[in-house]
């Protein structure tokens, strides 16, 4: 896999390489929104991303993206609905393996 686009995350910037094609990912869920201008300017969103890649997961009860979901729910006019995956959205990445490319929190 490939460089596939750059997040920001505080200070650090984190490279994002997206589930590779051929990877299934049928089955899986992520959260629709109604569109919404990229931070950076260059594109309309119509889902929950990170650097333009579609978050997925496994069930549709996950409780991280239930979680996502409330969350998005509190941002004026995201409208969040959960769906399922499909090739045609675009490149796509695991919520599991976004989560395992961050450094850990400091503990406090």
């Amino acid at each position: 896999m490939g460089r596939d686009a750059a997040a920001t995350v505080g200070e650090e910037v984190v490279e994002i390489a997206a589930d590779s094609g051929d990877a299934d990912f049928s089955g899986w869920f992520c959260i629709a929104t109604e569109p919404y201008p990229c931070p950076c300017g260059q594109a309309t969103v119509h889902f929950c991303t990170v650097a333009h890649v579609i978050i997925v997961w496994p069930s549709i009860d996950d409780p991280n993206m239930l979680e996502m979901a409330r969350f998005l729910k509190s941002i004026d006019k995201r409208n969040p609905r959960i769906e399922e995956y499909k090739n045609e959205f675009g490149k796509c990445i695991s919520y599991y393996k976004l989560k395992a490319t961050r450094k850990p929190e400091p503990h406090q």
